[in-house]
C-alpha cells in the first residue's frame, strides 16, 4: 500500500494527490504537522523532512524542498501516464458512438408498442390494493384505493387486525 506523506495546503503535494486519483489508486494519506521540526513520523520513515514524500512497500522517494518530480515520474512508471491511457482506451468517439447507438426509429418502435394496451397492461384495477411489506415477513400491510389501512394475511396465514 502506498503511503503519501503530504499536508492539505503544500502546494508541491496537490499534483501528486491528483496523480494518484486519476491513476485510481489506494494509498494512506498522513497529514504531517506544518513546523518541519515536528515532523518526526516523516523524518524516521524517509530520512527527510520535506514533502511530499511517499513510501511503497521497500521503495521511499523522501521529500525534498519544493519539489515533486520524482514522486510524478515514479506514480507514472509504475501505474502508467493517465493521459496516454486515456488516449489509447478511447478510441475513436464517433465510432464508438455509431456502434452503440444504433438506429432510434428502430428502438423506438421495438419499446414503444400500442400506448393502449400498455396502459391496460400497467393500469390494473383501482380497487386492487398496493402492498408493500411492512414488519413481519408473514403479514403484508395494504393501503385500498381510499387510503384507509387493510391487513393482508400471505397465502395460508390469517390476517391480523387493521392498524387504526
Amino acid at each position: 500500500m502506498l503511503v503519501l506523506f503530504q499536508r492539505e495546503t503544500c502546494p508541491d503535494c496537490k499534483p501528486v494527490r491528483e496523480l494518484l486519483t486519476r491513476l485510481q489508486v489506494s494509498y494512506i494519506n498522513i497529514n504531517v504537522p506544518k513546523p518541519r521540526e515536528e515532523r518526526h513520523e516523516l523524518i524516521r520513515t524517509t530520512g527527510s523532512k520535506f514533502i511530499p514524500a511517499l513510501v511503497d512497500g521497500a521503495t521511499v522517494i523522501p521529500g525534498r524542498l519544493r519539489e515533486n518530480a520524482d514522486i510524478i515520474a515514479y506514480l507514472k512508471e509504475r501505474f502508467g501516464d493517465p493521459d496516454e491511457l486515456a488516449a489509447r482506451t478511447a478510441g475513436d468517439s464517433d465510432e464508438v458512438a455509431a456502434r452503440t447507438a444504433g438506429d432510434s426509429d428502430e428502438v423506438a418502435a421495438k419499446t414503444a408498442g400500442d400506448p393502449d394496451e400498455v396502459a391496460a397492461k400497467t393500469a390494473g384495477d383501482p380497487d386492487e390494493v398496493a402492498a408493500t411489506t411492512a414488519g413481519d415477513s408473514d403479514e403484508v400491510a395494504a393501503t385500498t384505493a381510499d387510503g384507509q389501512p387493510e391487513s393482508v394475511a400471505l397465502p395460508g396465514e390469517a390476517a391480523a387486525e387493521p392498524v387504526a
